[in-house]
């Protein structure tokens, strides 16, 4: 079983980077730089992104320890991840506007997440072990 959840864990980080990285091309393409990404190992983590636009892309990795990941967003067509592993995890988002994605993957340990959005928009959450706690509007 922890073999097949491992497998469907990598399956999805690795298909979610992917598509990160061929929007950060898009991107650079485009001459657009509206990429934001905060990557955390260990002690006391704390991660917060505001972005103001149109197709924006936020990105928290945090791994190990204390976390806490906060994104807020206000325009369309922007994208928000977060995935955190181990230790006392906690992750806020906020969007505002039409066609926003919201994501957050959380492995063990206390979890929490916060997804409120305003506007026709998806958020997906993905919790597995521990405290787990939801909230999405």
């Amino acid at each position: 079983m922890k073999n097949k959840i491992f497998r469907i864990f990598l399956f999805l980080i690795f298909s979610i980077i992917f598509t990160f990285q061929a929007k950060c091309e898009e991107n650079k393409k485009l001459e657009i730089d509206v990429n934001a990404v905060i990557t955390q190992i260990g002690n006391q983590n704390q991660a917060y992104q505001y972005q103001y636009g149109i197709s924006d892309i936020a990105f928290i990795y945090q791994e190990g320890f204390s976390n806490y990941a906060s994104q807020k967003q206000e325009g369309s067509h922007n994208e928000a991840y977060v995935f955190q592993i181990g230790s006392n995890n906690k992750a806020c988002q906020f969007q505002f506007n039409d066609y926003n994605t919201a994501i957050v993957i959380q492995i063990g340990n206390f979890n929490d997440v916060f997804q409120e959005q305003f506007g026709d928009s998806r958020s997906s959450i993905i919790q597995i072990g521990n405290g787990i706690t939801v909230y999405q509007n």
